[in-house]
């Protein structure tokens, strides 16, 4: 249950990250970065070759990637009432007893069965969507070779 709350944590910086604030002045984060680019000095020819000649990085870091593959599992929920509790359970950190008010039709004692039933909803629904044949069948086009080293080769 611990890698479950860890997970909703990461969750929640991830989400919240991507959120315009108060002190992000811009709506999204590409459009602060785009006026960035306009408006900035074009860097030195040095800092350039450096930047060609330096090892790829990888795009994004393992918690954001597992922050999408929560969001992703998040959005595969049917109920309503489902999504509402995670996301103001965990998203924004909503005490279970000022929950109720947000869930359609539920009251009293029931908020924590649907509290528990989102919870093994959506722990199902990452169990299929973390294994290795569902990450290997969504890599590759229908169709498309599996990548080998034979065909990376000239």
């Amino acid at each position: 249950m611990k890698e479950f709350e860890a997970r909703m944590d990461n969750w929640r910086r991830v989400v919240k990250a991507g959120s315009g604030s108060a002190a992000n002045a811009t709506c999204a984060s590409w459009a602060k970065w785009y006026v960035a680019l306009r408006t900035s000095e074009a860097p030195p020819a040095a800092d350039v070759l450096a930047a060609k000649i330096r090892p790829l990085g990888g795009l994004v870091t393992a918690d954001q990637l597992d922050g999408w593959i929560v969001e992703a599992a998040w959005r595969m929920l049917g109920d309503y009432n489902d999504r509402t509790a995670l996301k103001h359970l965990y998203i924004h950190q909503l005490p279970e007893d000022r929950l109720r008010v947000k869930l359609k039709g539920v009251r009293g004692p029931h908020v924590r069965l649907v509290v528990a039933r989102a919870k093994n909803n959506l722990l199902a629904i990452l169990k299929r969507l973390d294994g290795a044949d569902t990450i290997r069948s969504t890599t590759c086009l229908p169709g498309c070779p599996v990548p080998t080293a034979e065909l990376a080769l000239p």
